[in-house]
């Protein structure tokens, strides 16, 4: 057989694998925050129906979002986001890093202020790979430890002149896994997770301080956004309270998720319209519940973004116009939590008596999310909002969905992001000076001290920093 003719039989085999997998129904998993939390899902909020007149409602009715600087007029626009570089030597990883509050006003001269820097001290990461190496610190305690530290020391809320704190000190745990040196990956996989584990714990750490204070200085009818889930990665508030056999950490952590809560209830009941906005989401919470309720081509998409980027069943009126609904939003959804009911009947939690895992239980129980897709050809974003109190219908009466769809268009991300999240972004970010300048100066203190093994070790690290800087080890 030729090769041309080889090659060809090649391909056809591969094409009818992948059709017979793609015409298949997807065995979607349940999802969960991590391995001891309920099953979550989702279900539409009575405001909008998913199904209406028997068909799947995938936008509401009312048509095409509008776009316009008339939407943000008078508004302020809070922004959390952090960013991360790291510096490998010998037998570790140091993490250099911060988290930024941004502030972004359409009135006035003054359009957008870098008001506040949380500072992320330097951490130690140690390779996971070896398994006779001793265990690195809990990043659970230190991280309850850190939040009880900075927390503490928050400036008093003072919306007008917020305290412009500056330090240099926290991205994506993705992104620094990518930038590992590649005996990183022959650890198993569990040991991969573990270690984006804690990177993810650490910056979620940062940026919680970060929102409690955008929280506290905010106004009424400004909006707070960070990047990411309202309250953190997958598992980081669980982390905090979950250590049965440490009560005083356990209380530490109580405290701390009370301390966020609060936060977000207070702002919320004074006007303040509070969103988690997830750049890439991989949930399936909205696809589960279609799947469920009948709608057939649902079993086909494997999660959400893929469900409102193409449209579950366009309009009879749109069907030779915008196939993909750009300029859309979907209706509105409740994301959910199973496992946490008192005999079978779902109770609010009492914020101040619930402790541990049914304190985190308080997020579920007051989360919505919409997705909108701010342009053609790229996935749609979600944008997670908070329930207490009912305030979000007057937040959507008052045009949150064109205010957002707006700081997306306007943007100029190419993922179509909301701009307040790409300037903070922007001011998280730690570039390699910084770092070079963090490590120097934790060099410059082993070499100011008078005891020999200081000096040693300087000396080592001072030789290696030369090194990797010249890119021999990069």
């Amino acid at each position: 057989m030729s090769q041309d003719k080889q090659r060809i039989s090649v391909i056809g085999a591969a094409g009818r694998i992948i059709r017979g997998l793609v015409s298949q129904p997807f065995q979607l998993p349940e999802e969960t925050e991590d391995e001891e939390s309920g099953t979550i899902y989702a279900q539409p909020l009575p405001t909008e129906m998913a199904i209406e007149n028997d068909c799947p409602s995938l936008y509401p009715a009312s048509g095409y979002l509008q776009d316009g600087i008339r939407f943000l007029k008078g508004r302020t626009i809070w922004a959390i986001d952090g960013g991360v570089l790291t510096w490998q030597f010998p037998n570790g990883l140091l993490l250099v890093g911060r988290a930024v509050v941004s502030r972004t006003s359409f009135s006035g001269y003054e359009s957008v202020q870098r008001v506040f820097d949380v500072p992320v001290i330097p951490f130690v990461v140690y390779p996971p790979m070896q398994p006779d190496a001793s265990a690195p610190m809990s990043v659970e305690n230190l991280s309850r430890d850190y939040l009880q530290h900075v927390l503490g020391k928050l400036p008093l809320p003072s919306p007008r002149e917020p305290n412009r704190g500056s330090t240099n000190y926290f991205a994506d745990s993705e992104e620094f896994l990518a930038s590992l040196p590649e005996s990183y990956y022959a650890a198993s996989a569990a040991r991969r997770a573990a270690l984006m584990q804690y990177v993810d714990q650490i910056r979620d750490a940062a940026e919680t301080v970060a929102l409690i204070y955008a929280l506290r200085n905010a106004g009424a009818k400004d909006i707070v956004m960070r990047d990411g889930r309202i309250h953190g990665g997958a598992g980081f508030l669980t982390r905090l309270v979950k250590q049965q056999q440490d009560l005083e950490e356990g209380d530490k952590g109580n405290a701390i998720v009370r301390e966020v809560i609060e936060a977000i209830r207070s702002a919320v009941d004074h006007g303040v319209r509070v969103l988690g906005i997830i750049k890439h989401p991989r949930s399936n919470y909205c696809t589960g519940w279609y799947t469920r309720n009948g709608v057939e081509s649902a079993k086909y998409v494997a999660s959400d973004a893929l469900l409102y980027y193409r449209t579950i069943e366009p309009m009879p009126s749109e069907r030779t116009q915008r196939m993909y609904g750009a300029g859309k939003r979907s209706c509105l959804w409740q994301i959910c939590e199973s496992g946490y009911g008192r005999s079978g009947v779902e109770q609010p939690v009492d914020v101040q008596r619930a402790d541990g895992r049914e304190l985190v239980h308080w997020f579920y129980q007051n989360t919505g999310c919409f997705f909108v897709k701010p342009k053609e050809g790229v996935l749609p974003i979600r944008v997670d909002f908070i329930l207490h109190n009912n305030h979000y219908r007057s937040w959507f009466a008052d045009n949150l969905s064109e205010q957002v769809y707006t700081l997306c268009t306007g943007s100029g991300s190419p993922l179509g992001l909301p701009q307040p999240i790409v300037i903070a972004d922007g001011y998280a970010k730690v570039h390699r000076p910084e770092l070079t300048r963090s490590i120097d100066g934790l060099i410059a203190q082993f070499e100011s001290s008078t005891d020999d093994e200081d000096k040693r070790i300087a000396h080592e690290l001072r030789a290696y920093l030369d090194i990797y800087y010249r890119g021999a080890l990069q």
